[in-house]
């Protein structure tokens, strides 16, 4: 039997009442993330961009989040993922303390689109979800580490997100096997560093192209349950998708192994800053040296950050014109923690943008360092140990080397961290009520609840 089929198999057979209490908390936690996550997004620049793209398409029953907007399912879908990752405060499966792929604006917001529209409880989305990340992270683990040229993720999210999708269709067993292969036949393909711009500035805001692995995903799955014939190996070696992801191997044995008996849902890491996931633990080394030494940014005289060759080169924008060139501009991020600024879509106000004289003089401050040994632990040992070293105008110095970032499986968010971010992600944009109302839906949500009801608040 080909690897495809046994694994449409072995997916089809995990129930809803196999999935651990644990792994369903995991998931009231993901749909809170990319719902807060979007929400915040869509009162942005960027965000109200992507709203934009429904005005000719008005009309349909498939609300677009943030909005009154109803358009059709395969518009909105695509939408609201955009808006999941337009903030890039999104979910992100880490090997080790590297990042390999965002599940959530893949997964959940196609989900809960598709849930709105065919009236689902949250039962069904519960395992839609559980088992689009399972996917999704079982074919990471399978095909890391890839070429250094590859930089996005779209491959693994599509796997994820056809998964969810054809659960949520219903698809027979032949029907999901052509909907996996008709996905990885026209998924978006891998990108490269320089799609993103990272080196030459201003970066494009368009990343791992969510939304268009979305709307692949839920066509793929549309065109299979009509009868569509594709490939019925799609994630069989010998159709060497694997390749098209920059990877010279594959370890199918990831596919398979013990599925079904722990969920890695249960292994996703949250963002506890609006920025790359490759800046968290710098991040919150800083943010807590200063904190346990009770720091002011007028007392520091300066910091210095070692980072890989690349890293060091890409995030070292010292005027980013924008929130997306903001979210990968380190000196940025670290001159907010320094201001001591909660964590939020506040990060990226006009006000401290655009000029700002104190943000500006804090950031010349940090200098960004390529450093060859962290290069060397990130290449051998798949951990990303950066340094951090600040120095105090009284020449005190502190120095730290940041490893295992807040909101890691070994280093996890509470559910208070839950509510916090996304309570202050939405702060600046809605009243508390409809802030607490739309958290305890989610929170709340049992095997019975209609998912309708929560995206109505949504």
């Amino acid at each position: 039997m080909r690897l495809t089929e046994k694994l449409v198999d072995q997916i089809q057979k995990i129930s809803y009442e196999d999935i651990n209490e644990s792994a369903g908390q995991i998931v009231r936690f993901a749909v809170l993330d990319s719902v807060g996550s979007a929400l915040a997004a869509s009162k942005t620049t960027v965000g109200k961009k992507y709203i934009a793209l429904s005005e000719d398409e008005y009309g349909g029953t498939s609300k677009i989040w943030g909005t009154k907007v109803l358009t059709t399912l395969n518009l909105a879908s695509f939408v609201n993922s955009f808006l999941a990752q337009t903030l890039d405060f999104d979910d992100t499966y880490e090997i080790k303390t590297l990042a390999v792929t965002h599940p959530g604006p893949a997964i959940v917001p196609l989900a809960l689109t598709m849930g709105q529209a065919f009236d689902i409880s949250a039962r069904d989305l519960i395992r839609s979800i559980v088992l689009g990340y399972e996917l999704c992270m079982r074919f990471s683990n399978s095909i890391e580490p890839r070429d250094d040229s590859y930089f996005g993720f779209s491959n693994s999210q599509v796997i994820g997100a056809v998964t969810a999708s054809a659960i949520l269709m219903g698809l027979k067993r032949e029907e999901f096997v052509n909907a996996l292969g008709l996905a990885v036949s026209t998924s978006p393909v891998a990108n490269t560093k320089g799609m993103w711009s990272l080196e030459k500035r201003p970066m494009a805001w368009v990343k791992d192209g969510v939304g268009f692995v979305v709307f692949n995903a839920l066509m793929c799955s549309k065109m299979a349950r009509l009868g569509f014939i594709s490939t019925r190996e799609g994630l069989d070696p010998e159709n060497e998708f694997y390749k098209i992801c920059g990877a010279s191997q594959y370890k199918t044995e990831e596919m398979l192994r013990e599925i079904g008996k722990y969920f890695l849902i249960e292994k996703i890491s949250f963002k506890p800053y609006p920025t790359c996931r490759f800046m968290q633990s710098t991040l919150d080394a800083i943010s807590r040296i200063i904190s346990e030494k009770s720091i002011n940014h007028t007392q520091v005289y300066k910091i210095q950050i070692f980072l890989t060759p690349y890293l060091a080169k890409s995030f070292d924008e010292k005027s980013p014109p924008n929130l997306i060139d903001a979210q990968f501009s380190l000196p940025y991020a670290a001159t907010m923690v320094l201001l001591k600024k909660e964590p939020s879509p506040e990060w990226y106000e006009p006000s401290l943008l655009d000029n700002n004289p104190v943000v500006k003089k804090i950031m010349k401050k940090i200098e960004i360092i390529a450093d060859d040994d962290v290069e060397k632990k990130r290449k051998e040992e798949s951990q990303l140990k950066i340094k951090i070293k600040i120095f105090l105008n009284d020449n005190t110095e502190f120095f730290e080397e940041a490893g295992i970032a807040k909101g890691h499986p070994d280093n996890p968010f509470t559910q208070f961290d839950h509510e916090k971010k996304f309570k202050n992600a939405l702060a600046p944009f809605f009243k508390k009520q409809k802030i607490d109302r739309v958290m305890n839906l989610i929170l709340g949500m049992n095997s019975d609840t209609k998912i309708s009801e929560i995206v109505a608040e949504i």
